[in-house]
């Protein structure tokens, strides 16, 4: 039998493996801000990095299977696989963190209004995610932008 700390070391020794032979980028967090995908998110939020304190990158590999699963599905139903997307979600700051760390939790559908009706809010636009990030007390933001799969979207 193995100790944790040994199962955990071949853990990380796989992933690293499988990260090599796919060829998969660094999902550590932090983003170094002279990366070329620093310099893509800065600029979704207007080119004002001087603003920007920092960018992480999240990725979680079950949710990514999920996805990935789901929008093979929507591009089979739709005939074609131009169906993503980068949206915005504004929210509180401590949602934000929560999201990151939970996933959207459906519980809270509705707690931030239902005007288009019960579900999650994305949008295209940095602007309209603003007006529902909610600072802490330090007056720091959060903005979630994130890959999307979209079908056809109807109001």
């Amino acid at each position: 039998m193995i100790s944790d700390i040994e199962a955990f070391a071949l853990l990380i020794q796989t992933r690293d493996a499988f990260d090599a032979r796919f060829e998969l980028p660094d999902t550590s967090g932090l983003m170094p801000e002279e990366s070329d995908e620093f310099q893509r998110v800065a600029a979704d939020f207007d080119g004002k990095a001087s603003s920007i304190v920092r960018i992480d990158r999240i990725e979680n590999a079950v949710w990514l299977m999920q996805y990935l699963n789901q929008k093979q599905i929507v591009d089979a139903r739709l005939g074609y696989d131009d169906t993503e997307e980068l949206l915005f979600h504004g929210c509180p700051y401590a949602a934000a963190e929560q999201i990151l760390q939970q996933a959207f939790d459906h519980s809270r559908i509705g707690r931030n209004g239902t005007y288009f009706g019960y579900g999650f809010y994305f949008s295209t636009s940095r602007q309209v995610s603003d007006r529902y990030a909610v600072p802490n007390s330090s007056t720091d933001e959060k903005r979630i932008l994130m890959v999307s799969c979209i079908g056809w979207s109807k109001l």
